[in-house]
């Protein structure tokens, strides 16, 4: 060993006998060494202060446990692994607020948490240190961000000045999904991936559901409802014209109407007491058919344009029956079914005559 190998050793040997002294006299500590550690004992003794800018804690293997320290920015605190890890930072930032940063077992961020302008923010990362969701405060309340692996918004949860509103993106982040209240309650729309609407639930103003359903040009389609006698259904055109509605009557009875593209309506199909029944209207309005169950079986009665009855065709207790009617609504001939199992056929000529 040479000379200035000597005078190294010996310094480090000075060094550590001054460090034991300070030690001792600060705290009254007795220390003392054991097999591969060191252990200071403190004999009831409580230090007031200690007063430095950086304050390491190792664990018994020798590697880094806490750091505790102080910059120009303000202070911090790093908490290791066994395997000398960061997992934990605590530290004030730049601008002054709190920040904390948490690490996954080798080392990298996963989870951030600070203080932004409008109030606190988190974000958490995933293993390959990729940004997946965010949480913050804003001017309305609070927002919520998650993000799919190739860093692309999927799922945007937020406050607004109904209450809530969630919105759903897909994988090339067009929105395709957007749950929120309004002035009636919950609203959800459904969106194509070229952004336009195609299908809506809400509640509506009287209280009740409804389900609108739009074509890829953002016409209505269709329309489900309820009423305060139960349910309904809308049907309309490719032009947004409404061709058929369903619904139920006061007494309980389904009801079809069905109209022309015009929006006129131009059929009735409900059912009643007896049964079925169904009314065809012309354009203007005006019934010309109608075709219904009754005590007695079928019953069909035609009319004209103006509403006359010209023709029924009907069940009796006997038989068949068909009356035909002038355009005043007199009865000019009838063919039936007599009690007796024969067939009669009146016609009108001054007088009644049968043949």
């Amino acid at each position: 060993m040479n000379f200035k190998q000597k005078l190294t050793y010996m310094l480090i040997g000075s060094l550590f006998t001054l460090a034991g002294y300070i030690l001792a006299s600060l705290g009254g500590c007795a220390t003392h060494v054991q097999p591969n550690k060191q252990v200071i004992q403190q004999n009831e003794q409580v230090i007031d202060k200690i007063v430095c800018k950086e304050l390491e804690i190792v664990n018994e293997g020798g590697k880094q446990a806490v750091s505790i320290f102080a910059t120009e920015f303000g202070n911090g605190m790093v908490i290791y692994n066994k395997e000398g890890k960061k997992v934990v930072n605590l530290e004030a930032d730049f601008f002054g607020s709190g920040k904390v940063v948490v690490n996954n077992e080798e080392g990298n961020q996963v989870v951030s948490i600070g203080a932004l302008g409008l109030g606190g923010a988190m974000v958490v990362s995933n293993t390959a240190g990729e940004v997946v969701a965010g949480i913050r405060a804003d001017e309305d309340g609070g927002l919520m961000s998650v993000l799919n692996n190739a860093g692309n918004e999927g799922v945007g949860i937020r406050a607004d000045e109904h209450g809530g509103t969630c919105n759903i993106y897909n994988k090339a982040e067009k929105r395709v999904a957007v749950i929120h209240t309004d002035e009636h309650g919950g609203l959800m729309s459904v969106l194509n991936n070229a952004g336009k609407g195609v299908a809506v639930i809400n509640a509506y103003k009287n209280g009740n559901g409804h389900m609108s359903v739009l074509n890829n040009a953002g016409k209505f389609s269709a329309g489900i409802h309820a009423t305060e006698h139960g349910g309904g259904m809308d049907v309309y055109n490719k032009e947004g014209k409404r061709v058929a509605i369903i619904s139920i009557d006061e007494h309980g009875n389904g009801i079809m109407d069905v109209n022309n593209k015009a929006e006129k309506r131009v059929a009735v199909i409900h059912a009643d007491e007896h049964g079925g029944a169904m009314k065809v209207l012309n354009t203007a309005g005006k019934v010309v058919a109608v075709i219904r169950a009754d005590e007695h079986g079928g019953l069909v009665k035609v009319s004209n344009k103006v509403e006359k009855r010209v023709a029924v065709i009907g069940a009796t207790e006997y038989g068949g029956l068909m009356s035909v009617y002038n355009n005043t609504g007199k009865s000019r001939a009838i063919i039936g079914v007599d009690g007796q199992d024969n067939g009669s056929i009146q016609s009108y000529k001054g007088g009644w005559r049968t043949h």
